[in-house]
């Protein structure tokens, strides 16, 4: 299946020595989200959904909100049916879903030529990550793992297809095709790195054949992308729409900015480094490599390590920019890449690239190292070795951080539940608005923040769909009306449609315990006087 470079070795056994690295890695540095992680947002709501509905019921309403992903739709809604509320199982299938991608993709680089220990050490550095980390954190995100092994495993298909003729030429890009349009059905991530195929098939075969077969690709990314709507009619309820040419190119050029200081922050995982002092070593560390790679004073060896640095590096930078051009139609605020927490999902794809920028560079630096000092190679392989380590412990503290505030919130959460179950079953069409309790633990990593979490969890631990429960925070002013009360705060938080006729309304302070009916007008004036929506952050 590999192009062998080097010494002979079973590619079988080094890719399952390879697997079985990145599952011990994920096991040490990530294993602990496992035994004290939770369900955050989207989960507990999909968890009650399938509860109440089951795993179809759940399929159709996840199908409604967005008609692009019916596949995904039902990946979630298969997976939530196993899992349930269990933190543990949700856990595990979030770094299975890591460990499919990370595998798969060593497998593509393994076929594009890349050295085994080059491949798992590109992939080593995405198991750790931090920027992109919600994505196994979280159930509900897990999706775009599983996307991203389909278009890699499509990857490899392609480019066996193209060491083979006829019949099986056909069925080898067939099967690739498929897993194209599978992986845009599960989650449209990997749209445009498919795209980008042409520059992988050129070095595999002639140029009018790869260029045949990279436009049977396009058309097939097109035809995933665009037949779900055409068959609905609509892009689902919930889909964030497309906004203008002027705000989309306004959006691309946030994304830009962003995501070079990203790249700052990949390279220098320590503190938040200056961009402007990292990326201008960045690109001279690339130029005097790009003369070493084309200097004829250089032996062969160097110039062929330095050329094949350099691919990397562009390679890595067209796929951060391809993850991220998928983004760019919605609205500005709606993804950036500097956001944390449940935000920084959209780095998911990002972060390969980012990871083989990050081995690039090392690489072009140990060879200059190695020139300087004239040392061997060996000296050179220490060093970039060294380099990557070093990225490596960074990212480590970074993502072990993550994981505390995570872990964090899935504890905050079962101590609110605990008291809210301290006060005894509500009565049914009961509505609880809790207060002083906390929203988020760190920047976007959530305990129960918007409206549908705990919400559904109430429901879940009751088992009744007719209880009612929002937390109340600072930005939501409770309102007293004829008939009831009425929230009003910001889009997820609070509104009319989680309002209550009295007699059906109790405010909680989850800190103090306090406790209030409202009945009727004076009551709930009392009520609202008396308890304070509290900050978002804990």
């Amino acid at each position: 299946m590999y192009v062998q470079i080097g010494h002979r070795s079973s590619p079988l056994l080094a890719f399952v020595g390879a697997v079985s690295l990145f599952a011990a890695v994920e096991l040490l540095l990530l294993g602990s989200h496992v035994l004290h992680g939770g369900l955050y947002t989207d989960d507990w709501a999909y968890a009650s959904i399938e509860h109440q509905s089951g795993a179809w019921g759940l399929f159709d309403r996840l199908t409604e909100a967005n008609h692009a992903r019916p596949l995904g739709a039902l990946y979630l809604a298969l997976t939530t049916a196993v899992s349930q509320t269990d933190r543990q199982l949700q856990g595990v299938w979030g770094l299975l879903t890591l460990l499919a991608a990370t595998s798969m993709v060593y497998v593509l680089l393994r076929a594009l030529s890349l050295r085994s220990w080059e491949a798992a050490a590109v992939m080593l550095l995405v198991i750790a990550f931090p920027f992109a980390d919600s994505s196994w954190l979280w159930h509900s995100a897990s999706h775009s793992y599983l996307a991203i092994a389909l278009a890699a495993l499509g990857g490899v298909m392609a480019l066996q297809g193209l060491k083979r003729e006829g019949r099986a030429a056909l069925a080898y890009h067939v099967a690739a095709l498929t897993l194209f349009a599978v992986s845009i059905l599960t989650y449209q991530v990997a749209a445009f790195v498919i795209c980008l195929s042409l520059a992988a098939y050129l070095g595999q075969t002639s140029g009018r054949r790869a260029v045949v077969t990279w436009i049977a690709d396009v058309g097939v990314v097109a035809l995933a992308l665009a037949l779900p709507r055409l068959i609905t009619g609509s892009a689902g309820v919930d889909t964030v729409p497309l906004v203008s040419l002027a705000e989309q190119r306004h959006h691309a050029w946030v994304m830009l900015d962003q995501g070079s200081t990203l790249l700052a922050y990949a390279l220098v995982p320590f503190g938040r480094p200056d961009r402007a002092v990292v990326l201008p070593v960045v690109l001279a560390v690339t130029a005097v490599g790009a003369l070493v790679a084309w200097s004829p004073r250089d032996d062969v060896p160097a110039r062929r390590t330095a050329r094949r640095a350099l691919l990397l590096i562009l390679a890595g930078a067209a796929v951060v920019l391809a993850a991220f051009a998928a983004y760019v139609p919605a609205p500005v605020g709606s993804y950036e890449p500097l956001r944390e927490g449940i935000e920084n999902r959209v780095n998911v794809l990002a972060s390969f690239g980012y990871a083989t920028i990050v081995f690039g560079l090392s690489m072009i630096v140990a060879l200059l190292i190695s020139r300087l000092l004239r040392a061997r190679a060996g000296l050179g392989f220490a060093v970039g070795f060294a380099l990557a380590v070093a990225v490596f412990t960074g990212y480590a503290v970074h993502v072990r951080r993550d994981i505390s505030a995570w872990n964090r919130a899935a504890s905050v959460q079962g101590s609110e539940l605990t008291e809210l179950r301290a006060l005894g079953r509500p009565a049914s069409w009961t509505t609880v608005y809790t207060f002083d309790g906390v929203g988020e633990t760190a920047s976007n990593v959530p305990v129960f923040r918007v409206v549908w979490d705990l919400n559904s969890a109430v429901q879940l631990q009751w088992n009744d769909p007719t209880l009612h429960a929002f937390p109340i925070f600072a930005g939501t002013t409770m309102t007293c009306t004829k008939s009831g009360v009425t929230p009003n705060g910001p889009a997820n938080a609070d509104g009319p449609a989680e309002a209550v006729d009295y007699g059906h309304a109790v405010f909680y302070d989850l800190r103090s315990r306090r406790l209030a009916r409202v009945t009727g007008p004076p009551s709930c004036a009392s009520a609202i006087a008396e308890f304070v929506p509290g900050p978002v952050a804990g």
